[in-house]
């Protein structure tokens, strides 16, 4: 009898392993499929690239519609990298018009992609051309923070009294000078309204960089932020970084921290038009040509 149930166990466990390594095998061919899949698709898509911007779009739209989500981000990814090789004011306006719609879905693996890509954008096509497809969130009754930021950079008709309750709302809730606007939401309502020009705004965002987060946060962190608000109150704050000797910790021992200058040098660099180095990230060399630059142009 106990033998009987022994092999019974040993059996049972037998065809445990044996459904375990099927169901193993099937999760790799299902990836191995997906990965092909992506392949292929991309694929059609920089096929139908090379035919022209029409006939691009228009297969990206039916890609984008028929596959899942590793594919779909496969083909955002494609486009935007197709995007950056080509230089194209014109594609750039097509693909930008696109992936707001692709945004506007809220699909989760997009979500974030697509608002990281639609403010790069905010820097290289014209608002007009792409805002009205963003003006479907006015109608939504929670704003996120991507919400504001994106409704703000394009300029979206209709956005700025939504903006301005919103900013009456934090100012509220700040109610000493001194107080750290302590969320994120209000954070992203003090840059947009700094965006738009409200010296208030802007005088507060410069105190809260100085005053309430330390140095690392700041300068790796919040400075990118900046980017947002071309003020001269900015410029002129992130110039005294720009002539800082201060560093980052070290990482090694034998390894220099940056310059806190590295960083305000990347935001000056969106912000100020005749910037004289266009990179994105500034070793110790490029920040004396920079000082050089700033030194013989003063304004």
């Amino acid at each position: 009898m106990g033998r009987h149930k022994s092999m019974n166990k040993i059996n049972y466990l037998k065809s445990k392993s044996i459904l375990v390594l099927i169901c193993i095998g099937l999760l790799n061919y299902l990836a191995l499929a997906e990965n092909v899949s992506a392949e292929n698709v991309t694929t059609e898509l920089h096929s139908a690239l090379q035919d022209g911007i029409e006939q691009g779009i228009n297969k990206a739209k039916s890609l984008l519609s028929n596959n899942p989500a590793n594919v779909r981000r496969r083909i955002l990814t494609s486009l935007m990298t197709e995007s950056d090789r080509r230089k194209d004011r014109d594609f750039d306006t097509r693909i930008t018009k696109l992936i707001i719609g692709e945004y506007l879905l809220k699909k989760p693996e997009t979500l974030l992609l697509t608002y990281e890509w639609l403010l790069q954008m905010s820097y290289q096509v014209q608002s007009a051309d792409v805002s009205i497809g963003l003006q479907p969130l006015l109608n939504n009754e929670h704003l996120s923070n991507e919400d504001i930021v994106l409704l703000g950079v394009f300029n979206v008709v209709g956005f700025r009294p939504i903006l301005n309750d919103l900013y009456a709302t934090t100012q509220k809730k700040i109610t000493h000078p001194k107080q750290r606007a302590n969320s994120t939401a209000t954070w992203v309502i003090l840059i947009m309204q700094a965006r738009y020009g409200n010296q208030e705004a802007i005088k507060r965002v410069l105190y809260e960089l100085e005053n309430n987060y330390d140095d690392i946060i700041r300068v790796t962190q919040k400075f990118k932020d900046l980017k947002l608000i071309p003020s001269r109150d900015v410029r002129e704050y992130l110039l005294g970084y720009l002539f800082s000797e201060k560093r980052l910790p070290r990482i090694k021992d034998n390894v220099q921290g940056s310059l806190y200058a590295s960083y305000a040098a990347q935001v000056l660099s969106v912000i100020d038009e005749n910037f004289p180095i266009k990179k994105e990230r500034f070793n110790d060399a490029d920040i004396i040509k920079v000082r050089r630059w700033y030194e013989q142009n003063k304004s």
